[in-house]
């Protein structure tokens, strides 16, 4: 629908003003089409919001349980290494009234070493896991997180965003 009010005309004799209008009487469904095609991108973007919030949801849940995870393997490895520590120092004991040989001794240091080494490692897989759900919440890598341990009492919530139906 165009209205145009511009063109003053003017000539020695006369002076009149011209003034169209327009209004197309078929479009060939054009604005049929349009509105259809508005509602199928309104529907798409509204699943896509969905998709995307549970992803985020997805991602957060992944790396809290990561966190969990790595919390009950350095506790592990920290238990291993203090059983290795007490059976060191029963073997060195038995070494001392002669009834184990020095290789047992030795290899059991080894043993008590490498489990020194997985408690290092890990410690570093507990501080990598929290650095990650640090990041994936978007707060400071450096924030301590206080976690809930058992993953009934989580309730994470997405806000909703309403759309109108128009």
């Amino acid at each position: 629908f165009n209205i145009r009010f511009d063109q003053l005309v003017v000539s020695k004799e006369s002076y009149y003003y011209r003034f169209g209008l327009s209004q197309p009487i078929f479009t060939g469904m054009r604005n049929f089409f349009n509105l259809k095609m508005s509602k199928a991108d309104r529907d798409y973007y509204r699943n896509s919001l969905l998709w995307t919030q549970q992803l985020v949801e997805l991602e957060v849940k992944l790396n809290y349980y990561n966190v969990l995870k790595a919390i009950q393997l350095l506790k592990i490895a920290e238990e291993t290494l203090k059983m290795s520590d007490e059976e060191l120092n029963r073997i060195t004991a038995m070494e001392k009234a002669g009834v184990s040989s020095r290789a047992e001794v030795y290899q059991q240091k080894v043993q008590v070493g490498e489990n020194k080494l997985l408690v290092i490692e890990a410690r570093n897989a507990l501080s990598n896991a929290r650095t990650q759900l640090n990041y994936v919440l978007g707060i400071d890598v450096t924030t301590p997180v206080e976690l809930i341990a058992d993953p009934t009492d989580m309730n994470v919530e997405i806000q909703n965003i309403i759309l109108d139906d128009a």
